[in-house]
């Protein structure tokens, strides 16, 4: 199992992955909070815009990390046209919150959609697969350890201050 240092590392193993082929028509929405250094970094490699998506997973009481459930915004982010969507996260354990976001992303008629994470377990790879276009990735492991942050070395959580620091706001 090779493991990030942290999700400034995850984010350049990340963007070697990714192919943009219309950037004047391509989004990158991150998932806050941990997404957003990752949708950063992909967003000035390939000069497209970013913005957030509000999707929330809804923790397990006894292990916040699992998600039992999750809901994602009604709002509108960037997509007030038809635009190529890059979904970004720092990794993706049962799903639940990419799945409210890309229900979320849907609603919008995007001319695609691609998921972009360092880390997902293979049922979730095979599980998005049939709902995105593209799904873009550093590791599948054989046996998931249960937890995104197992997978790193060094995995801060982001608070609100972090975010806003990082985009500038």
């Amino acid at each position: 199992m090779n493991r990030f240092t942290d999700r400034e590392d995850a984010a350049k193993q990340l963007t070697e992955k990714i192919k943009v082929k219309a950037s004047k028509i391509t989004i990158v929405l991150t998932m806050l909070r941990g997404g957003v250094p990752l949708g950063l970094t992909i967003a000035d490699e390939f000069n497209i815009p970013l913005d957030v998506i509000l999707a929330k997973k809804i923790g397990h009481p006894m292990n916040s990390e699992i998600a039992i459930g999750a809901m994602a915004e009604g709002g509108e982010p960037l997509m007030n046209d038809d635009k190529h969507v890059i979904l970004v996260d720092d990794g993706i354990a049962t799903g639940h919150t990419m799945f409210a976001a890309i229900e979320s992303v849907l609603s919008k008629k995007p001319l695609s959609i691609s998921v972009a994470v360092p880390i997902i377990p293979e049922d979730t790879f095979k599980a998005l697969e049939k709902v995105v276009d593209n799904i873009y990735y550093v590791q599948i492991p054989e046996a998931f350890l249960g937890s995104v942050s197992a997978y790193y070395d060094n995995f801060p959580q982001f608070d609100s201050y972090n975010v806003q620091h990082l985009l500038g706001k």
